[in-house]
């Protein structure tokens, strides 16, 4: 038996030219989380760039991936394939411009 000592939290992040946040906010919440799932809509800014960095720092727990342009319904779509996708007792949808302050 697997005796567990904490839950555990992913955070879901679904971007699109966000390149002036992007570094802000995954650098605000990612030591809470075990887990990030970024996923790209399609970017033409340097949104792609930064998270690519960022997976390099953080690279067990930033899982990105770059899904192309969505509509309302690939949104939908693409946060159901989220939450399929993860494995956690919590998760936390952060917005791409969403910054947590200290505290909070």
């Amino acid at each position: 038996m697997r005796v567990k000592f904490r839950d555990t939290i992913w955070g879901h992040t679904l971007v699109k030219n966000e390149g002036r946040f992007i570094w802000f906010v995954v650098k605000s919440v990612i030591d809470y989380l075990d887990k990030m799932l970024i996923w790209d809509t399609g970017s033409t800014d340097d949104t792609v760039k930064i998270i690519n960095l960022l997976q390099k720092e953080y690279s067990k727990k930033i899982l990105f991936k770059e899904i192309g342009s969505v509509d309302a319904e690939g949104i939908t779509k693409a946060r159901q394939e989220m939450l399929n996708q993860t494995k956690s007792d919590w998760f936390l949808i952060v917005d791409g411009d969403e910054v947590w302050w200290r505290g909070s």
